[in-house]
C-alpha cells in the first residue's frame, strides 16, 4: 500500500509538472494566434492564417489535461486526510474542468483538423464552433478557479506549505479573470495562464519530493 501511494505521488507530481508546462505552451501559442474575430467570414480567414499555432493549442491542451489526471488523484490522496470536504470540492472541480475542457477541444479541433474530409467552411458554422469553444473554456476556467483556490486553502496547514497555499488562492482569482479572455488584454491573459501553469509545476514538484522524504 505504501509503495502504491508513493508511486501515485511520483506519477502525479510528474503529471502535474508536465501538465503545467503544456498549459503554458498552449497559452503562449493562443496569444500568438490572436483572438478570433467576431465575424464568421473573418474567422475563416483567421483560421487559415493561424492553422499551425491553433493546431498546437488544441494538441498541447489535450495532452495537458491527460497529464494532470494522475496529479489530481495524487492530490486527493495526499490532502483528503485532513480536509476531506475542501479536497472533494477542489479535486472534483478540477476533474470536471478537465472533462469540460476536453469537450470544448472537440469543437476547437474542427477549426484545424478535418474529419471524414469535412472542414469548417461557412461563416455561420465558424461562428458556432468558436462560440461553443469559448463557452466551454469559460466554464472550465471558472471550475479551475474554484479548484485551485479551494485546494490552496486545504494546503494551508499541510505539508505543502503556506506559500503554495497562498499561490493557489491567488491563482484561483486570476483564473476568474482568465475566464473572460474577450474582455482582457493578451498580456493579462498570458499572465493568468502562466500563473496557473507555474502553480501546477510547483505543486507537482512538491508531490514528487514527498516521495523522497516520506
Amino acid at each position: 500500500m505504501v509503495g502504491a501511494t508513493r508511486g501515485l505521488q511520483r506519477l502525479g507530481g510528474i503529471g502535474l509538472a508536465a501538465g503545467g508546462g503544456l498549459f503554458l505552451l498552449a497559452g503562449v501559442l493562443e496569444v500568438l494566434a490572436g483572438a478570433p474575430p467576431a465575424d464568421g467570414a473573418q474567422i475563416l480567414t483567421w483560421m487559415a492564417a493561424q492553422r499551425l499555432p491553433l493546431a498546437f493549442v488544441s494538441e498541447a491542451t489535450f495532452l495537458a489535461v491527460v497529464a494532470a489526471i494522475p496529479g489530481v488523484a495524487a492530490l486527493q490522496r495526499a490532502l483528503a486526510g485532513e480536509h476531506p470536504g475542501k479536497v472533494a470540492l477542489g479535486c472534483g472541480s478540477m476533474a470536471l474542468a478537465g472533462a469540460i475542457l476536453t469537450a470544448a477541444l472537440v469543437a476547437h479541433g474542427r477549426l484545424v483538423f478535418p474529419v471524414y474530409g469535412l472542414r469548417v467552411s461557412s461563416p455561420a458554422t465558424a461562428e458556432l464552433v468558436v462560440s461553443l469553444y469559448a463557452g466551454g473554456l469559460h466554464a472550465a476556467e471558472l471550475l479551475l478557479a474554484v479548484g485551485t483556490a479551494v485546494l490552496g486553502l486545504a494546503m494551508w496547514r499541510g505539508p505543502f506549505g503556506k506559500t503554495l497555499s497562498s499561490l493557489g488562492v491567488a491563482t484561483g482569482a486570476l483564473q476568474i479573470t482568465a475566464s473572460y479572455p474577450w474582455a482582457i488584454s493578451p498580456a493579462l491573459l498570458l499572465t493568468c495562464r502562466a500563473a496557473f501553469a507555474s502553480w501546477l509545476v510547483a505543486v507537482g514538484a512538491r508531490l514528487a519530493r514527498r516521495v523522497q522524504t516520506t
